[in-house]
């Protein structure tokens, strides 16, 4: 499996989902807009190759992009 590459705002992204924040919590702790939050969700499943972001999280763990 090839090496999945994020930048640092994808990798904020997806510690935040994986410590239960939803896309408010997020946009309030990063000082973005929900709808940037979405898309950067968006993008994260489309890179990990994952139908949710419950989905993307875990894999992001297994390949040990996020811990």
């Amino acid at each position: 499996m090839a090496r999945v590459i994020l930048t640092d705002r994808e990798i904020e992204v997806l510690e935040l989902s994986a410590g239960g924040f939803n896309t408010k919590g997020i946009a309030q702790i990063l000082e973005l807009s929900p709808h940037t939050v979405k898309t950067h969700i968006v993008n994260l499943r489309g890179i990990l190759g994952s139908k949710t972001i419950t989905q993307a999280v875990a894999k992001g763990i297994r390949q040990k992009v996020i811990k």
